[in-house]
């Protein structure tokens, strides 16, 4: 097992121990690592010095169900501190079948350069890809290289914005601006030929655990809902039965426009059970998975024309949707599919654009940026029009949108409608109703993140794992469910298995496999602790970038907007509550009031060195 170094024209294969592997795993445990090893933390994140490492989960490409992942890592421009962004895409299986566990990319690049990678490692000049959208360099790649598997960016990356997307194939690397660190290092595209699969030395125990897991998914309730409708598949019940699917930039907490005025027997044209009736569709599984909850959608728009677009996903259906008041199906998905054409993070751009819709009708937007648009909520066409400008930095009010709410709100004012934390921009839960969630996000150590805790799943069914009983509308115990399941959730980004299997291939119905393929015994809770290190690794990094106790917080809207109107009305996190969960939840972790893990902590997971 090695890394490949590459720098300029530098090339190293840098072999790896196994020891290495047994403490981290892959995944974000590798990457974590490597950028913790090279004081990644005192570099600017868009300067040559930052390092972007890609790393496959564990076991991503080894024919394992749903292992797909592989991680992209950096020190973010939009944070400041861990960046970190997820692909079910095909580059992983393709480095793992050459026996790369990581690429670190350093330095700079005097032009725009891809970086071609099979037997060997070319450079090759890539400025006529410059500012093509991902779809068109993509084509491109294929008719002048042949099949490879891809990681690109689009414009957004190339123009440094600070919300932009990495491109895979068709899969998205989409959270913490890594589209701009690449930018930054002039890196249009990396291209890779895999061989076949990986080789695993115990290969018939190995299929035997595959056999298992088909099976554990095979059982499992979820899995028919997965693979009908998506992740889309909670749209009503979060919106109707929870109240907790944000509208309208956090003004709302579902989806008043539409749900107020449907009739009897009325479903929305964002819930998945329409589109997916009145759509042609099909599935686009990533790599390896075996219940496939994506697919690509046909429209034929009279307005649009005609395209497919990947998805669309639940995280989407609000940014897009709710967020910015759009409820047709053919807006919202066209807006996805531009979104990934031009390299953006389309939870962060339409978050963006739903600020920029408060802001506008507060009427705080300058004339200057404006241009004569008026960026009300509900207009579609404006918001694509936005789209484009912030991607390619098109005009004053592209270049203010371009890094997100945190940079535009701090540049012409209305921070108190400003939703982010750590400077990233929410997801799909309106956290207000949720303390768990609440706490998770907060807490979470790469910005506003659904996934680094996955809290909603236990606050939502009311039970998940080793949880029951558990309640969103109380304060109650938060504290040590997210950091269970923060670490629990961390399993998920070593391993590379999907986290939509979380039900299903759960850490002690996967540790044998991992076992067989590490060939040696990993115990249930040697598995845990390597998530809890790594969770910790990542927390320290932030510490070294200059994020403390005062970045653990969320904004003065969850804590002093009451929701309205819905299920959750009338729920807030105040802040005295939201600072005794936060104590809770260090006492937890075994870190001090400040949020430093003590040294007894860091010796009991072996990272006593650092």
């Amino acid at each position: 097992m090695q890394y490949l170094e590459i720098n300029g024209e530098d090339v190293k294969k840098i072999d790896v121990d196994k020891s290495t592997i047994e403490k981290y795993l892959g995944g974000t445990g590798i990457g974590i690592k490597i950028l913790y090893e090279n004081k990644v933390w005192e570099k600017d994140p868009l300067s040559e010095e930052n390092i972007l490492v890609i790393s496959p989960g564990l076991l991503t490409g080894t024919g394992y169900p749903t292992a797909s992942k592989t991680i992209f890592m950096a020190r973010s421009p939009i944070t400041k501190g861990v960046g970190r962004a997820a692909a079910g895409a095909t580059i992983g299986p393709a480095l793992k079948s050459r026996n790369i566990v990581s690429i670190i990319l350093r330095g700079r690049y005097n032009k725009l350069t891809g970086i071609i990678i099979d037997e060997d490692v070319n450079i090759v000049d890539a400025s006529k890809y410059s500012l093509k959208n991902t779809k068109e360099t993509s084509d491109k790649i294929l008719e002048e290289f042949g099949n490879y598997s891809t990681a690109i960016i689009g414009p957004a990356g190339e123009k440094l914005s600070l919300i932009s997307s990495i491109e895979c194939d068709g899969r998205q690397a989409a959270r913490t601006g890594l589209g701009a660190v690449m930018g930054s290092k002039n890196i249009k595209f990396i291209a890779v030929k895999g061989k076949n699969i990986v080789e695993i030395e115990k290969k018939q125990s190995f299929r035997e655990e595959i056999k298992k897991a088909m099976e554990y998914i095979k059982k499992d309730p979820r899995t028919n809902s997965d693979m009908k409708f998506g992740t889309g598949a909670s749209f009503d019940q979060v919106n109707r039965f929870h109240g907790v699917f944000p509208a309208k930039n956090f003004q709302q907490s579902y989806f008043q426009d539409v749900y107020d005025k449907l009739k009897e027997g009325e479903v929305p044209q964002l819930d998945p059970s329409y589109w997916t009736t009145n759509y042609e569709w099909k599935y686009h599984p990533c790599p390896g998975c075996t219940k496939p909850c994506s697919r690509y959608v046909h429209v034929n728009s009279k307005k649009y024309g005609e395209f497919y677009v990947e998805g669309l996903e639940y995280e989407t259906l609000y940014s897009l949707g709710s967020n910015l008041n759009i409820s047709n199906f053919e807006d919202v998905a066209y807006l996805h599919y531009q979104a990934d054409l031009l390299g953006l993070d389309a939870i962060s751009a339409g978050a963006t654009i739903g600020w920029a819709m408060e802001a506008y009708e507060r009427g705080i937007i300058p004339e200057k940026y404006l241009e004569g648009m008026k960026i009300n909520f509900g207009d579609a066409n404006i918001a694509i029009e936005l789209m484009k400008k912030m991607a390619y930095r098109e005009g004053e009010i592209g270049n203010l949108l371009a890094d997100g709410v945190k940079k535009a709100s701090s540049i012409i004012g209305g921070k108190e409608f400003a939703v982010y934390s750590k400077g990233m921009e929410p997801p799909a839960y309106d956290v207000r109703g949720m303390y768990g969630m609440a706490l998770a996000v907060a807490t979470s150590v790469r910005g506003w993140d659904h996934l680094d805790a996955m809290a909603y799943v236990p606050e939502l069914s009311g039970k998940f794992w080793f949880f029951e009983n558990v309640n969103r509308r109380s304060p109650m115990n938060k504290g040590y469910l997210v950091k269970e399941m923060q670490d629990f959730s961390t399993f998920y980004d070593l391993t590379g298995i999907c986290k939509f299997s979380r039900a299903s291939l759960t850490p002690e119905r996967v540790v044998d496999a991992i076992s067989i393929f590490l060939d040696s015994k990993l115990s249930f809770r040697e598995l845990m602790e390597a998530s809890e290190r790594v969770y910790n690794l990542q927390k320290l990094f932030n510490l070294k970038c200059g994020l403390s106790r005062d970045d653990d917080s969320l904004p003065p809207r969850i804590h002093y907007e009451r929701i309205k109107k819905g299920p959750s009305e009338g729920m807030v996190i105040e802040k005295i509550e939201f600072e005794r969960m936060l104590d809770e939840y260090y006492q937890a972790r075994g870190w001090d009031n400040h949020g430093i893990p003590t040294r007894l902590k860091l010796k009991l997971l072996g990272l006593e060195d650092l």
